[in-house]
Protein backbone atom coordinates (compact mmCIF):
# COMPACT_ATOMS: atom_id res chain seq x y z
CA UNK A 1 0.00 0.00 0.00
CA UNK A 2 2.85 2.35 0.89
CA UNK A 3 4.54 1.88 -2.52
CA UNK A 4 1.28 2.42 -4.37
CA UNK A 5 0.76 5.67 -2.46
CA UNK A 6 4.23 6.77 -3.54
CA UNK A 7 3.34 6.10 -7.16
CA UNK A 8 0.20 8.16 -6.74
CA UNK A 9 2.19 11.01 -5.25
CA UNK A 10 4.58 10.83 -8.19
CA UNK A 11 1.66 11.17 -10.61
CA UNK A 12 0.19 14.05 -8.65
CA UNK A 13 3.48 15.90 -8.86
CA UNK A 14 4.93 14.93 -12.24
CA UNK A 15 2.23 13.68 -14.63
CA UNK A 16 1.70 16.11 -17.50
CA UNK A 17 -1.52 14.73 -18.98
CA UNK A 18 -4.67 13.00 -17.74
CA UNK A 19 -4.98 9.25 -18.40
CA UNK A 20 -4.18 8.32 -22.00
CA UNK A 21 -5.79 4.87 -22.04
CA UNK A 22 -9.47 4.51 -21.07
CA UNK A 23 -9.48 0.70 -20.95
CA UNK A 24 -9.21 -1.01 -17.58
CA UNK A 25 -5.88 -2.52 -16.57
CA UNK A 26 -5.87 -6.28 -16.12
CA UNK A 27 -5.17 -7.33 -12.55
CA UNK A 28 -2.23 -9.56 -13.53
CA UNK A 29 -0.38 -6.86 -15.48
CA UNK A 30 3.28 -6.98 -14.45
CA UNK A 31 5.18 -5.73 -17.50
CA UNK A 32 4.38 -2.72 -19.69
CA UNK A 33 6.35 -1.95 -22.86
CA UNK A 34 6.31 1.72 -23.84
CA UNK A 35 6.88 2.59 -27.51
CA UNK A 36 7.01 6.19 -28.80
CA UNK A 37 5.64 6.48 -32.34
CA UNK A 38 6.28 9.42 -34.66
CA UNK A 39 6.08 9.23 -38.45
CA UNK A 40 6.35 5.43 -38.46
CA UNK A 41 5.09 3.74 -41.65
CA UNK A 42 5.34 0.27 -40.11
CA UNK A 43 4.31 -0.42 -36.55
CA UNK A 44 3.17 -3.96 -37.27
CA UNK A 45 6.67 -5.45 -37.20
CA UNK A 46 7.44 -4.49 -33.61
CA UNK A 47 3.99 -5.60 -32.43
CA UNK A 48 4.26 -8.97 -34.18
CA UNK A 49 7.73 -9.42 -32.72
CA UNK A 50 6.41 -8.82 -29.21
CA UNK A 51 3.37 -11.01 -29.77
CA UNK A 52 5.66 -13.89 -30.83
CA UNK A 53 7.62 -13.68 -27.57
CA UNK A 54 7.53 -16.37 -24.91
CA UNK A 55 5.00 -15.36 -22.27
CA UNK A 56 6.26 -14.29 -18.84
CA UNK A 57 4.48 -15.18 -15.61
CA UNK A 58 2.40 -12.01 -15.74
CA UNK A 59 0.16 -10.03 -18.06
CA UNK A 60 1.83 -7.77 -20.62
CA UNK A 61 0.65 -4.44 -21.99
CA UNK A 62 2.14 -2.50 -24.89
CA UNK A 63 1.55 1.26 -24.87
CA UNK A 64 2.02 3.09 -28.18
CA UNK A 65 2.49 6.83 -27.66
CA UNK A 66 1.74 8.33 -31.07
CA UNK A 67 2.99 11.91 -30.99
CA UNK A 68 4.24 14.86 -33.01
CA UNK A 69 5.35 18.42 -32.43
CA UNK A 70 2.96 21.32 -32.89
CA UNK A 71 4.98 22.47 -35.91
CA UNK A 72 5.27 19.02 -37.50
CA UNK A 73 4.71 18.83 -41.28
CA UNK A 74 1.25 17.73 -42.35
CA UNK A 75 2.74 14.55 -43.80
CA UNK A 76 3.91 13.54 -40.31
CA UNK A 77 0.53 14.33 -38.79
CA UNK A 78 -1.22 12.27 -41.44
CA UNK A 79 1.17 9.35 -40.99
CA UNK A 80 0.51 9.45 -37.25
CA UNK A 81 -3.23 9.33 -37.87
CA UNK A 82 -2.74 6.29 -40.07
CA UNK A 83 -0.51 4.69 -37.43
CA UNK A 84 -3.16 5.24 -34.77
CA UNK A 85 -5.82 3.66 -36.97
CA UNK A 86 -3.55 0.72 -37.83
CA UNK A 87 -2.60 0.20 -34.18
CA UNK A 88 -6.24 0.29 -33.11
CA UNK A 89 -7.12 -2.34 -35.69
CA UNK A 90 -4.15 -4.48 -34.70
CA UNK A 91 -5.04 -4.26 -31.02
CA UNK A 92 -8.63 -5.26 -31.68
CA UNK A 93 -7.73 -8.30 -33.75
CA UNK A 94 -4.43 -9.52 -32.26
CA UNK A 95 -4.47 -8.75 -28.53
CA UNK A 96 -4.87 -11.78 -26.28
CA UNK A 97 -5.96 -12.34 -22.71
CA UNK A 98 -2.47 -11.69 -21.30
CA UNK A 99 -1.02 -9.54 -24.10
CA UNK A 100 -2.81 -6.28 -24.75
CA UNK A 101 -1.91 -3.39 -27.03
CA UNK A 102 -3.14 0.15 -26.41
CA UNK A 103 -2.58 3.14 -28.68
CA UNK A 104 -2.72 6.75 -27.59
CA UNK A 105 -2.72 9.69 -30.01
CA UNK A 106 -1.39 12.56 -27.92
CA UNK A 107 -1.98 15.15 -30.61
CA UNK A 108 0.38 18.09 -31.05
CA UNK A 109 2.96 18.51 -28.29
CA UNK A 110 4.72 21.82 -27.47
CA UNK A 111 7.39 22.52 -30.06
CA UNK A 112 10.12 23.24 -27.53
CA UNK A 113 9.54 19.98 -25.65
CA UNK A 114 8.26 17.58 -28.30
CA UNK A 115 10.57 14.66 -28.92
CA UNK A 116 11.52 11.22 -27.78
CA UNK A 117 12.11 12.20 -24.14
CA UNK A 118 8.65 13.68 -23.70
CA UNK A 119 7.04 10.78 -25.58
CA UNK A 120 8.77 8.23 -23.37
CA UNK A 121 7.78 10.19 -20.27
CA UNK A 122 4.11 10.29 -21.26
CA UNK A 123 4.11 6.54 -21.87
CA UNK A 124 6.06 5.65 -18.75
CA UNK A 125 3.89 7.88 -16.59
CA UNK A 126 0.86 6.14 -18.05
CA UNK A 127 2.45 2.81 -17.16
CA UNK A 128 2.75 4.01 -13.55
CA UNK A 129 -0.90 5.00 -13.61
CA UNK A 130 -1.91 1.56 -14.91
CA UNK A 131 0.19 -0.30 -12.34
CA UNK A 132 -1.56 1.68 -9.62
CA UNK A 133 -4.92 0.70 -11.13
CA UNK A 134 -3.84 -2.96 -11.22
CA UNK A 135 -2.66 -2.75 -7.59
CA UNK A 136 0.80 -3.88 -8.74
CA UNK A 137 3.20 -1.08 -7.73
CA UNK A 138 6.21 -3.34 -8.34
CA UNK A 139 5.65 -3.68 -12.09
CA UNK A 140 8.32 -3.38 -14.80
CA UNK A 141 8.41 -0.66 -17.47
CA UNK A 142 10.38 -1.48 -20.61
CA UNK A 143 11.29 1.04 -23.31
CA UNK A 144 11.36 0.06 -26.96
CA UNK A 145 11.24 1.90 -30.29
CA UNK A 146 8.74 1.41 -33.08
CA UNK A 147 11.36 0.34 -35.60
CA UNK A 148 12.84 -2.43 -33.42
CA UNK A 149 12.27 -6.16 -33.14
CA UNK A 150 13.19 -8.36 -30.18
CA UNK A 151 14.36 -11.89 -29.42
CA UNK A 152 11.72 -14.46 -28.56
CA UNK A 153 12.65 -14.45 -24.87
CA UNK A 154 12.56 -10.64 -24.50
CA UNK A 155 9.48 -10.48 -22.27
CA UNK A 156 10.19 -13.57 -20.17
CA UNK A 157 13.86 -12.66 -19.68
CA UNK A 158 12.92 -9.17 -18.47
CA UNK A 159 10.49 -10.58 -15.95
CA UNK A 160 13.00 -13.18 -14.73
CA UNK A 161 15.85 -10.66 -14.53
CA UNK A 162 14.06 -8.33 -12.14
CA UNK A 163 12.68 -11.24 -10.12
CA UNK A 164 16.14 -12.73 -9.63
CA UNK A 165 18.15 -9.55 -9.00
CA UNK A 166 17.78 -6.70 -6.51
CA UNK A 167 18.15 -4.00 -9.16
CA UNK A 168 16.16 -0.97 -10.23
CA UNK A 169 17.01 -0.74 -13.92
CA UNK A 170 18.75 -2.57 -16.73
CA UNK A 171 20.16 -2.06 -20.17
CA UNK A 172 19.33 -4.88 -22.56
CA UNK A 173 21.70 -6.39 -25.12
CA UNK A 174 21.25 -4.84 -28.54
CA UNK A 175 22.44 -5.55 -32.07
CA UNK A 176 21.56 -3.35 -35.03
CA UNK A 177 20.04 -5.31 -37.89
CA UNK A 178 22.77 -4.88 -40.49
CA UNK A 179 20.87 -6.95 -43.03
CA UNK A 180 18.15 -4.29 -43.11
CA UNK A 181 20.53 -1.68 -44.53
CA UNK A 182 19.73 -0.25 -47.95
CA UNK A 183 23.31 0.04 -49.14
CA UNK A 184 26.86 -1.10 -48.43
CA UNK A 185 27.72 2.43 -47.30
CA UNK A 186 24.89 2.43 -44.76
CA UNK A 187 25.86 -1.03 -43.53
CA UNK A 188 29.46 0.08 -43.00
CA UNK A 189 28.40 3.27 -41.23
CA UNK A 190 26.03 1.55 -38.80
CA UNK A 191 28.55 -1.24 -38.09
CA UNK A 192 31.16 1.39 -37.29
CA UNK A 193 28.78 3.35 -35.09
CA UNK A 194 27.69 0.35 -33.02
CA UNK A 195 31.34 -0.67 -32.73
CA UNK A 196 32.14 2.86 -31.50
CA UNK A 197 29.46 2.52 -28.79
CA UNK A 198 30.89 -0.79 -27.66
CA UNK A 199 34.45 0.53 -27.64
CA UNK A 200 33.42 3.34 -25.32
CA UNK A 201 31.83 0.99 -22.78
CA UNK A 202 34.78 -1.39 -23.05
CA UNK A 203 37.13 1.53 -22.46
CA UNK A 204 35.26 2.39 -19.25
CA UNK A 205 35.43 -1.24 -18.12
CA UNK A 206 39.16 -1.46 -18.83
CA UNK A 207 39.69 1.67 -16.74
CA UNK A 208 37.93 0.06 -13.78
CA UNK A 209 34.97 2.43 -13.88
CA UNK A 210 31.93 0.78 -12.26
CA UNK A 211 29.31 2.59 -14.36
CA UNK A 212 30.19 0.96 -17.70
CA UNK A 213 26.75 0.48 -19.24
CA UNK A 214 25.19 1.05 -22.62
CA UNK A 215 22.50 3.73 -22.61
CA UNK A 216 20.23 2.95 -25.54
CA UNK A 217 16.65 4.23 -25.19
CA UNK A 218 15.16 1.32 -27.10
CA UNK A 219 16.84 -1.28 -24.89
CA UNK A 220 16.29 -0.34 -21.27
CA UNK A 221 13.86 -1.17 -18.47
CA UNK A 222 13.11 0.01 -14.94
CA UNK A 223 10.89 -0.95 -12.03
CA UNK A 224 7.89 1.26 -11.37
CA UNK A 225 8.95 2.17 -7.78
CA UNK A 226 12.45 3.17 -8.93
CA UNK A 227 11.06 5.19 -11.83
CA UNK A 228 8.87 7.20 -9.50
CA UNK A 229 11.53 7.54 -6.79
CA UNK A 230 13.97 9.12 -9.26
CA UNK A 231 11.50 11.63 -10.68
CA UNK A 232 10.57 9.78 -13.86
CA UNK A 233 11.80 10.31 -17.39
CA UNK A 234 13.26 13.63 -18.51
CA UNK A 235 11.95 15.58 -21.51
CA UNK A 236 15.17 15.87 -23.51
CA UNK A 237 14.81 15.70 -27.28
CA UNK A 238 17.93 13.53 -27.50
CA UNK A 239 20.17 11.84 -24.96
CA UNK A 240 17.22 11.20 -22.69
CA UNK A 241 18.38 7.62 -22.21
CA UNK A 242 21.88 8.60 -21.05
CA UNK A 243 20.64 11.00 -18.39
CA UNK A 244 17.82 8.69 -17.31
CA UNK A 245 19.95 5.58 -16.78
CA UNK A 246 22.75 7.62 -15.24
CA UNK A 247 20.58 8.17 -12.16
CA UNK A 248 20.37 4.44 -11.52
CA UNK A 249 24.08 3.86 -12.07
CA UNK A 250 24.86 6.17 -9.17
CA UNK A 251 22.67 4.17 -6.78
CA UNK A 252 24.48 0.90 -7.49
CA UNK A 253 21.28 -0.72 -8.73
CA UNK A 254 21.85 -0.58 -12.48
CA UNK A 255 22.30 -3.86 -14.34
CA UNK A 256 22.83 -5.50 -17.73
CA UNK A 257 20.48 -8.09 -19.22
CA UNK A 258 22.26 -10.09 -21.91
CA UNK A 259 19.96 -13.10 -22.15
CA UNK A 260 17.55 -11.18 -24.41
CA UNK A 261 18.28 -8.96 -27.39
CA UNK A 262 16.78 -5.85 -28.97
CA UNK A 263 17.39 -5.38 -32.70
CA UNK A 264 17.24 -1.65 -33.49
CA UNK A 265 16.72 -0.52 -37.05
CA UNK A 266 19.77 0.86 -38.89
CA UNK A 267 17.69 3.45 -40.70
CA UNK A 268 18.85 7.04 -41.17
CA UNK A 269 16.43 8.83 -38.88
CA UNK A 270 16.79 12.58 -38.58
CA UNK A 271 14.40 13.15 -35.67
CA UNK A 272 17.11 13.78 -33.08
CA UNK A 273 20.06 16.19 -33.31
CA UNK A 274 22.55 13.47 -32.40
CA UNK A 275 22.64 9.72 -31.88
CA UNK A 276 22.48 6.72 -34.17
CA UNK A 277 20.65 8.26 -37.10
CA UNK A 278 22.60 11.50 -37.19
CA UNK A 279 26.01 9.88 -36.75
CA UNK A 280 25.29 7.14 -39.31
CA UNK A 281 24.23 9.73 -41.86
CA UNK A 282 27.41 11.73 -41.23
CA UNK A 283 29.65 8.68 -41.56
CA UNK A 284 27.91 7.60 -44.75
CA UNK A 285 28.53 10.98 -46.38
CA UNK A 286 32.02 11.37 -44.92
CA UNK A 287 33.40 7.89 -44.12
CA UNK A 288 36.81 9.35 -43.30
CA UNK A 289 35.24 10.91 -40.19
CA UNK A 290 34.38 7.50 -38.70
CA UNK A 291 36.67 7.76 -35.67
CA UNK A 292 36.43 6.55 -32.09
CA UNK A 293 38.08 7.63 -28.87
CA UNK A 294 41.73 6.44 -28.82
CA UNK A 295 42.71 4.12 -25.94
CA UNK A 296 44.76 6.85 -24.25
CA UNK A 297 41.51 8.77 -23.68
CA UNK A 298 40.73 6.29 -20.90
CA UNK A 299 44.14 6.50 -19.21
CA UNK A 300 43.14 9.45 -17.02
CA UNK A 301 40.04 7.61 -15.83
CA UNK A 302 42.09 4.53 -15.05
CA UNK A 303 44.53 6.58 -12.99
CA UNK A 304 41.68 8.25 -11.10
CA UNK A 305 40.14 4.88 -10.31
CA UNK A 306 43.47 3.35 -9.27
CA UNK A 307 44.20 6.28 -6.93
CA UNK A 308 40.65 6.63 -5.63
CA UNK A 309 41.45 5.29 -2.15
CA UNK A 310 44.48 7.56 -1.77
CA UNK A 311 42.27 10.59 -2.42
CA UNK A 312 40.51 9.84 0.87
CA UNK A 313 43.29 11.52 2.81
CA UNK A 314 45.20 13.30 0.04
CA UNK A 315 46.19 16.93 0.47
CA UNK A 316 45.46 19.44 -2.30
CA UNK A 317 49.17 19.36 -3.20
CA UNK A 318 49.14 15.57 -3.51
CA UNK A 319 46.00 15.72 -5.64
CA UNK A 320 47.60 18.31 -7.93
CA UNK A 321 50.61 16.02 -8.27
CA UNK A 322 48.32 13.23 -9.44
CA UNK A 323 46.59 15.54 -11.91
CA UNK A 324 49.96 16.47 -13.41
CA UNK A 325 50.34 12.88 -14.59
CA UNK A 326 47.15 13.06 -16.67
CA UNK A 327 46.78 14.16 -20.25
CA UNK A 328 46.59 17.98 -20.27
CA UNK A 329 43.10 17.96 -21.79
CA UNK A 330 41.79 15.62 -19.08
CA UNK A 331 43.55 17.61 -16.37
CA UNK A 332 42.18 20.92 -17.64
CA UNK A 333 38.65 19.54 -17.73
CA UNK A 334 38.87 18.19 -14.19
CA UNK A 335 40.23 21.50 -12.94
CA UNK A 336 37.39 23.32 -14.69
CA UNK A 337 35.07 21.11 -12.65
CA UNK A 338 36.82 22.19 -9.43
CA UNK A 339 38.11 18.73 -8.61
CA UNK A 340 40.44 20.00 -5.85
CA UNK A 341 37.60 21.68 -4.00
CA UNK A 342 35.26 18.76 -4.66
CA UNK A 343 37.63 16.21 -3.14
CA UNK A 344 38.14 18.42 -0.09
CA UNK A 345 34.38 18.64 0.42
CA UNK A 346 33.96 14.90 -0.01
CA UNK A 347 36.70 14.31 2.56
CA UNK A 348 34.94 16.57 5.06
CA UNK A 349 31.69 14.67 4.64
CA UNK A 350 33.07 11.12 4.64
CA UNK A 351 33.75 9.37 7.93
CA UNK A 352 35.08 6.21 6.30
CA UNK A 353 36.76 5.04 3.12
CA UNK A 354 33.58 3.32 1.81
CA UNK A 355 31.67 6.57 2.34
CA UNK A 356 34.38 8.48 0.49
CA UNK A 357 34.28 6.06 -2.44
CA UNK A 358 30.55 6.41 -2.75
CA UNK A 359 30.64 10.21 -2.75
CA UNK A 360 33.63 10.31 -5.08
CA UNK A 361 31.90 8.15 -7.67
CA UNK A 362 28.80 10.31 -7.45
CA UNK A 363 31.02 13.27 -8.32
CA UNK A 364 32.86 11.34 -11.05
CA UNK A 365 29.52 10.60 -12.67
CA UNK A 366 28.95 9.23 -16.19
CA UNK A 367 28.48 12.71 -17.65
CA UNK A 368 31.80 14.01 -16.30
CA UNK A 369 33.56 10.86 -17.47
CA UNK A 370 32.13 11.19 -20.97
CA UNK A 371 33.17 14.85 -21.13
CA UNK A 372 36.69 14.03 -19.94
CA UNK A 373 37.05 11.32 -22.59
CA UNK A 374 35.70 13.59 -25.31
CA UNK A 375 37.94 16.51 -24.33
CA UNK A 376 40.97 14.22 -24.43
CA UNK A 377 39.97 12.80 -27.81
CA UNK A 378 39.56 16.32 -29.23
CA UNK A 379 43.16 17.07 -28.30
CA UNK A 380 44.48 13.98 -30.11
CA UNK A 381 44.66 13.06 -33.80
CA UNK A 382 41.52 11.19 -34.93
CA UNK A 383 41.83 7.40 -35.03
CA UNK A 384 39.64 5.19 -37.22
CA UNK A 385 37.10 3.04 -35.42
CA UNK A 386 38.70 -0.18 -36.71
CA UNK A 387 42.14 0.92 -35.50
CA UNK A 388 40.79 1.69 -32.02
CA UNK A 389 39.11 -1.73 -31.94
CA UNK A 390 42.38 -3.41 -32.83
CA UNK A 391 44.36 -1.44 -30.25
CA UNK A 392 41.87 -2.09 -27.45
CA UNK A 393 41.88 -5.79 -28.30
CA UNK A 394 45.65 -5.85 -27.99
CA UNK A 395 46.07 -6.57 -31.71
CA UNK A 396 47.20 -3.27 -33.23
CA UNK A 397 48.41 -4.92 -36.43
CA UNK A 398 45.18 -6.82 -37.13
CA UNK A 399 43.50 -6.09 -40.46
CA UNK A 400 39.89 -7.03 -39.63
CA UNK A 401 37.10 -4.86 -41.04
CA UNK A 402 34.38 -3.09 -39.05
CA UNK A 403 31.90 -5.97 -39.18
CA UNK A 404 34.50 -8.50 -38.05
CA UNK A 405 35.47 -6.31 -35.11
CA UNK A 406 31.83 -5.68 -34.30
CA UNK A 407 31.13 -9.40 -34.17
CA UNK A 408 34.10 -9.88 -31.85
CA UNK A 409 33.06 -7.09 -29.49
CA UNK A 410 29.45 -8.29 -29.49
CA UNK A 411 30.69 -11.70 -28.33
CA UNK A 412 32.94 -10.13 -25.72
CA UNK A 413 30.13 -7.98 -24.35
CA UNK A 414 27.95 -11.06 -23.94
CA UNK A 415 30.66 -12.73 -21.85
CA UNK A 416 32.03 -9.79 -19.86
CA UNK A 417 28.70 -8.17 -19.00
CA UNK A 418 26.52 -11.25 -18.78
CA UNK A 419 23.57 -10.20 -16.61
CA UNK A 420 25.78 -8.04 -14.40
CA UNK A 421 24.97 -5.16 -12.11
CA UNK A 422 26.84 -2.11 -10.89
CA UNK A 423 29.86 -2.69 -8.69
CA UNK A 424 29.03 -1.20 -5.30
CA UNK A 425 31.82 0.47 -3.34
Amino acid sequence: MLTRDRLRRYLDKHALLPPLIPQQTAADTGLIVVIPVCDEPDIGSVLESLLACDRPDCGVEVLLVINHAADAPQTVVEQNRQSFAAATRWAASRSTENFTVHASFTGALPQKKAGVGLARKLGMDEAIRRFVAADNPAGIIACLDADCTVSANYLSALNQHFAANTVDACCIAFEHDLDACDSAAQRLAIARYELHLRLYVNGLRAAGYPHAFHTIGSSMAVTAPAYAAHGGMNQRQAGEDFYFLGKFMLTGKMSTLNKATVYPSPRLSGRTPFGTGARTREWMLQPQRAASYPPQCYHALRQLMERMDTFHQATPAQLRSTLQRLHPAARDYLLSQNIIEAVAEIQRNSRSLPAFRKRWLRWLNPFRVMQMVRRTAAALPPVAVEAVAAAMAGKPDASADAEQWLAAYRRADRIIAADTKTVQY
